[in-house]
């Protein structure tokens, strides 16, 4: 199963025939119109779209860093970290100056893009799912609250009138 078809198996099509005048009336605040025959066409809870926009470019930036930073030589990286231990040996002696200090926070930078590159996709990605089901828990309590509200008011407007 591709990554697009799992990601949208759980997206809903709530439309009907009808669905997209009972929409309009409901949130335009109009009076519910009738179908053909005369019949009320019942005030119909707002139904969750479920769709969230995603940024394409902000991602491809994100894996072209990656991508450099994943390139780094082991050698280079071993240094690196050498390097950090040092300057973070000095720092708790006190005896850091104020250029050390500046390269300090350029090796924890260095090493945060490395870092970035390792896990830095698998993290994104859980983080999308939490923030897409936060959204969709969202969605259907705001549902739930829209059914509760129809149900209080006895669904239909009207029911029995002539």
């Amino acid at each position: 199963m591709s990554t697009l078809s799992a990601a949208r198996q759980f997206e809903f099509d709530f439309r009907s025939d009808n669905s997209d005048v009972a929409q309009q009336s409901i949130s335009s605040g109009a009076a519910p119109r009738t179908r053909a025959g005369g019949a009320d066409i019942f005030d119909m809870p707002r139904f969750p779209t479920f769709s969230y926009p995603t940024s394409v470019g902000a991602a491809a930036s994100r894996n072209a860093a990656r991508l450099n930073a994943a390139s780094i030589d082991p050698v280079e990286h071993k240094g690196l970290l050498e390097e950090r231990q040092m300057l973070l040996d000095k720092e708790l002696a006190e005896t850091l100056s104020h250029e050390e200090a500046n390269r300090l926070a350029y090796v924890r930078w260095s090493l945060d893009r490395v870092d970035d590159a390792k896990y830095g996709l698998g993290l994104e990605r859980l983080e999308s799912m939490v923030s897409d089901l936060e959204r969709f828990h969202t969605d259907v309590r705001q549902f739930h609250s829209e059914l509760d509200r129809l149900k209080k008011s006895g669904g239909r407007r009207d029911r029995y009138r002539n």
